[in-house]
């Protein structure tokens, strides 16, 4: 039997841990975090991708295009969308990625975070 991954929209919103900024949205995010940088005393954690960045710590800016995510066990997940697998199947199977914890998209996109690094 072959299980797949489908995603619908959450009744009620995950609180926000983080956010991932992608193309245009990275670059506006950036620069609002060196902005940021002489004013604020919060700390963030940062990991760098390919087409952006994925940021955590509280308080986290708004941009425009940020798609802000929650965290349910080791997965961070988009606030407004839930998978239809539980997320003791999902963790097992991202074991396969590396170390705790992840975020995973409905695109399909599977990040791992245990390199994540003090921005700020």
């Amino acid at each position: 039997m072959k299980l797949e991954l489908h995603w619908s929209p959450r009744q009620v919103p995950l609180s926000v841990e983080g956010c991932l900024a992608e193309g245009e949205s990275a670059q506006r995010l950036r620069r609002n975090l060196v902005r940021r940088e002489a004013t604020s005393r919060n700390k963030f954690r940062a990991v760098e991708i390919a087409e952006g960045v994925l940021l955590f710590g509280p308080d986290l800016p708004w941009v425009e295009g940020l798609v802000y995510l929650g965290r349910v066990g080791s997965l961070y997940l988009p606030t407004l969308w839930q998978p239809n697998l539980p997320g003791e199947w999902l963790e097992a199977r991202l074991k396969y990625f590396g170390d705790p914890p992840w975020a995973l998209l409905p695109s399909g996109k599977v990040i791992g975070l245990s390199q994540a690094e003090v921005l700020l």
